[in-house]
């Protein structure tokens, strides 16, 4: 529908309906590459064209497994963060004891 818009000459239709698609799924490459290209082609906002561009090549890359995804958890622990202090149960804690 977007690219009608386009085609059509109707710009700020198709930002308002690419932007609302991007609401609701931000990691579709599609919806994101074809807003940059609508707003370095036809809109004439470079700063928001790059910045969809951006958007578009980090979210191949994680798909790709060039980067690290979004959520990524240190391996170490945060050393001020508590402990959880549920009970273990006795096979645990002989797992647990040293030699």
């Amino acid at each position: 529908m977007a690219a009608i818009f386009i085609r059509r000459q109707r710009y700020k239709e198709a930002c308002v309906l690419l932007r609302s698609l991007i609401e609701a799924d931000p990691a579709n490459t599609l919806y994101n590459l074809m807003l940059s290209f609508l707003y370095g082609k036809y809109m004439n906002e470079p700063k928001l064209c790059e910045k969809y561009k951006k958007i578009t090549e980090k979210i191949t890359l994680r798909n790709q497994g060039l980067i690290n995804p979004k959520s990524f958890h240190r391996s170490t622990p945060n050393p001020f963060e508590l402990p959880s202090f549920k009970a273990l149960s006795h096979a645990e804690v002989e797992m647990n004891k040293g030699p």
